[in-house]
């Protein structure tokens, strides 16, 4: 292969180093002007594009770039470089509730990645299988799937995705009503994110352990964990963790300022609907519906609980579509 230009040579450079320091802020305004022939010239530059696009929540325009970058390794027969780009590609169709074709990416990285010894790609395979299998409500197999890549990310020590796989841990065990469990796995993902300077990752810890307060009823502490996480979300412009600190924020002023909890499901749902975030979409539609009904406004509960149904029914989320139906069916007795 021909040696890149100096300026496209130079500009790889000045992305890995902003990378290495996770400003993924100063990558994204970047890569912004690229064509699309600039980036298939240099499918790395394309690879950290979508990895930052998909931190910032811009979700499919990390697709998009994660598939040029899939397309010219393929072509370039560089199986080193193919499965990261294959791991972005499949986080951000996860992202956009395409979990079907995210699984089968993510089944064909893992078995790859253990043949070629790729400890680390292995690790990221085993910990994305386990995010789809928890969102599908299969409990055992994400946890055991989580826990699988612990020991993975020790051995090539890879913090990030250890402090990842200990957020995940929190959502199964918050969602299972383990809640003392789930704040200690949250707590430990923020400690590790925190020393890695991963401001976003460190939130969305501190968006988890709010929810856990709130759902024991420590609204004050909720509220003010929260509200350092939009903080962030806003400086760093994460507009998806943005839209999930709303959600929280609506369901925490729900009883005590309806309109207020009503001003932020609603711009939480403009968000997740703007960046084709279907989980999202769905979690505020559930939560809004909690608020409907505890205000005997039952058919507009009804509507939200309708929605979020299709959604999931979408996503292939059985478990929570049963739940849902079933506060359907209770709310129409």
């Amino acid at each position: 292969m021909d040696a890149l230009p100096p300026d496209l040579s130079r500009l790889r450079d000045e992305l890995d180093r902003l990378a290495a320091e996770r400003d993924w802020g100063a990558i994204g305004e970047r890569v912004a002007r690229l064509d699309a022939s600039t980036l298939s010239a240099v499918p790395k530059v394309a690879v950290l594009a979508a990895e930052a696009a998909l931190y910032l929540g811009r979700v499919e325009r990390a697709l998009s770039l994660a598939l040029i970058a899939e397309a010219e390794f393929r072509a370039r027969y560089d199986q080193l470089n193919l499965l990261p780009a294959m791991n972005l590609a499949g986080a951000a169709q996860f992202e956009l509730g395409d979990l079907d074709g995210a699984e089968e990416r993510f089944a064909v990285i893992l078995e790859l990645a253990r043949e070629r010894g790729e400890d680390e790609l292995a690790g990221r395979a085993t910990n994305n299988l386990g995010a789809i299998a928890s969102l599908r409500g299969d409990h055992e197999r994400a946890l055991s799937l989580f826990r699988l890549s612990i020991p993975t990310y020790q051995k090539v020590g890879f913090g990030v995705g250890l402090a990842q796989t200990y957020h995940n841990l929190g959502i199964v065990n918050r969602d299972l009503g383990f809640w003392h469990v789930a704040d200690r796995h949250y707590l430990e993902a923020q400690k590790r994110a925190r020393r890695l300077g991963d401001r976003r990752l460190a939130a969305m810890a501190r968006v988890g352990r709010a929810e856990i307060a709130h759902r024991r009823g420590d609204n004050r502490f909720a509220g003010i964990e929260a509200q350092q996480a939009l903080k962030t979300f806003v400086e760093i412009g994460d507009d998806l963790g943005r839209a999930d600190v709303l959600r929280l924020l609506g369901s925490i002023a729900a009883e005590r300022d309806p309109e207020e909890a009503a001003r932020s499901f609603e711009e939480a749902l403009s968000l997740a609907r703007e960046h084709d975030n279907l989980l999202l979409e769905a979690e505020v539609l559930e939560e809004r519906a909690a608020m409907h009904a505890a205000r005997e406004r039952l058919a507009l509960s009804c509507a939200d609980l309708e929605l979020a149904a299709g959604v999931y029914r979408r996503l292939g989320a059985a478990k929570r579509l049963e739940e849902v139906e079933k506060r359907l069916g209770r709310l129409r007795v």
